[in-house]
């Protein structure tokens, strides 16, 4: 793909997970340790492999205080990668780099605290072009997770834990979006599992969207705040059932799929989205291949099919650190990118799935070559050029 002169700016506001990611690279799940603090039963607080807990139900589940917890689990891992993490932001940051400063402006809102990690992430977002003036700071502890990740997981294909802290994203209101938000070309809904505010009301941003003729785009996260409420139940978003026919775009993981809907199979899975008149659909299943569907309404018509992903570990050098730590959210960016590539250029729609679940693939298998799921680059353009040798490689493959 190459992009071509612009036709017309576009904006992106976007709302939900934005966090300081603390990742610990070479943490073994096979540790004795680790598994005295798994989770046995879904919702139990335990700490689960590929899933997310919160602090507050982990010192819950196993009585002990969050120090004694850390120093038990990463027994003489002192260092970690202190990263950008969150659904939202990640993919966010990701499309800004690949469109290289072309006319598209992306506006974060959201809230961090005013402790010492609060003034790191923003350090951090300083050094990427999102836009910050609806980035709230409020009075408490910045939204964190502790990111457990085992490279050997899962014969090879590697694995991460996460522990996560909702701090003041849980006072995060309806009321701070304002006029501002809705005045966007797409609005991005990001992993807002885990800003409960705003999750518990999707159905009537997703509605206001559409009233103002916003692209609705949501990505998912794993709900552990729901699965814990009613772990035999499926999880919510927003009101009701309703809120999925004002989806233009569903991002979801395998897992994250089945618990949204209710069902056992993928296939079952994808008939719900579809009898809920979702537009379009994308579940990815990590080293699986992904699903996508479209109903002509917002991408070009395409039955439900499959799409084979690309095997980052032969593109990797020995000696680098890297985790799989962002690659869902970067392939959500990489699908932004294919995205806002087509309407830059004066498209409207019938945009093209393939296309951008190809840029999404190849985003997310950058992204297990690197430490976290945001690179800061050297220069501009430097992501893109890397990223489109893999794009490239990818075409070869299929």
């Amino acid at each position: 793909m190459i992009i071509q002169m612009i036709e017309r700016s576009i904006k992106i506001s976007g709302v939900g997970c934005c966090l300081l990611d603390f990742i610990y690279p070479d943490v073994s799940f096979k540790s004795q340790e680790l598994q005295a603090r798994f989770s046995k039963k879904p919702g139990d607080g335990g700490i689960q492999p590929g899933n997310l807990v919160f602090s507050e139900d982990l010192v819950k589940y196993t009585g002990e205080v969050m120090d004694e917890i850390y120093q038990k689990i990463l027994p003489g891992i002192d260092s970690e990668h202190v990263n950008v993490g969150g659904p939202c932001i990640v993919a966010l940051i990701h499309a800004s780099q690949l469109l290289n400063n072309q006319q598209v402006s992306f506006s974060y809102f959201g809230a961090l605290g005013d402790d010492l990690a609060g003034n790191r992430l923003r350090e951090l977002l300083g050094r990427t072009a999102i836009k910050l003036d609806h980035y709230d700071v409020l009075e408490g502890a910045t939204p964190k997770t502790i990111v457990l990740s085992d490279p050997d997981y899962n014969q090879g294909q590697g694995e991460r834990a996460f522990i996560n802290t909702i701090g003041v994203a849980g006072k995060y209101s309806l009321a701070r979006l304002g006029r501002d938000f809705f005045s966007a070309d797409i609005l991005f809904f990001g992993g807002t599992a885990l800003v409960p505010p705003i999750h518990d009301h999707l159905l009537e941003l997703l509605k206001k969207g559409k009233e103002n003729d916003s692209i609705n785009i949501v990505t998912t996260v794993f709900d552990f705040r729901n699965e814990n409420l009613e772990p035999n139940k499926k999880w919510p978003m927003g009101q009701s059932d309703e809120s999925f026919k004002y989806m233009d775009l569903l991002i979801m993981d395998r897992e994250e799929a089945l618990r949204i809907s209710g069902q056992a199979k993928l296939e079952d899975a994808a008939d719900f989205f579809i009898r809920h008149k979702t537009r379009s659909f994308i579940i990815t299943s990590g080293a699986n291949d992904i699903l996508s569907y479209s109903d002509g309404n917002f991408f070009a018509p395409q039955e439900v099919g499959k799409m084979p992903v690309l095997s980052f570990h032969k593109y990797r050098t020995p000696g680098i650190q890297c985790d799989t730590t962002g690659c869902g959210d970067n392939f959500a960016g990489g699908v932004l990118f294919s995205l806002l590539t087509e309407m830059t250029l004066g498209k409207h729609g019938g945009f093209d799935l393939a296309e951008a679940c190809t840029w999404g693939i190849v985003s997310g298998s950058y992204t297990g070559l690197i430490a976290g799921g945001v690179e800061f680059e050297n220069r501009e353009g430097e992501k893109l050029e890397k990223i489109t040798k893999l794009y490239q490689d990818f075409k070869k493959q299929k």
